[in-house]
């Protein structure tokens, strides 16, 4: 049985909003940057997520 130490894991914050702290619009983001969802697929590939109830 493999051991498993909370202490190993770390925490990564990815946040994201346009002007005026705006974070999203009609249920999309504001923008449109592939190669911002890249990099944040990149981070979040293998990683667990926590999202707020409607995001």
């Amino acid at each position: 049985m493999m051991s498993f130490d909370r202490r190993d894991q770390g925490i990564c914050l990815v946040v994201a909003y346009a002007k005026h702290r705006v974070i999203g619009r009609d249920g999309a983001m504001p923008w449109h940057l592939p190669e911002d969802l890249k990099h944040f697929r990149a981070l979040t590939l293998d990683a667990s997520i926590v999202m707020g109830r409607q995001t």
